[in-house]
């Protein structure tokens, strides 16, 4: 059972990791599908050099960027705050009712209860998760972010005047 629950687990952070991979990638490649080698030159292929011609093409690097939602670029810094290893710890403390680290507790207090909400959120919308109740996911999910958050204030020292 606990292979299944790895496997599921797994899948699941792959289908949201391509979700995101496929919002940032181009949607249509251009190649010249039906054509063959002899039906174009070898200078079709080349491309010019964005050096020396005298336009800035960073300038319209946003203008080809996919559209996000503040909500996504959002998800995304939580995402990173929180890194990979420790990702999978909360995922798995939220998900299967394991233990997440000190570390780990920390790194989920500092990016905070809001981040902590929209990935969840954002990892619930994965058809591989189907079989969990979003209401009970947040929940425990807030019970996770609150005993992270009881470790993490008992470990800061109190404020003195002393």
């Amino acid at each position: 059972m606990a292979k299944f629950n790895i496997f599921i687990a797994i899948l699941a952070l792959f289908l949201v990791a391509s979700t995101v991979l496929a919002d940032n990638s181009i949607e249509n490649e251009i190649s010249p599908s039906g054509l063959s080698d002899d039906d174009y030159d070898d200078e079709d292929l080349i491309s010019p050099s964005p050096y020396g011609d005298g336009v800035d093409y960073d300038d319209d690097y946003d203008e080809a960027s996919p559209p996000t939602t503040e909500e996504d670029s959002y998800g995304r810094e939580c995402a990173l705050i929180l890194g990979q290893d420790c990702g999978y710890q909360v995922f798995y403390g939220i998900f299967y009712d394991q233990s997440v680290n000190t570390t780990c507790c920390h790194k989920l207090v500092y990016m905070g209860k809001d981040c902590s909400d929209v990935l969840v959120k954002s990892v619930l919308k994965s058809p591989a998760l189907g079989q969990f109740d979003p209401k009970q996911v947040l929940e425990k999910s807030a019970k996770v972010y609150d005993r992270c958050a009881s470790l993490y204030e008992e470990e800061a020292p109190s404020p003195s005047f002393f």
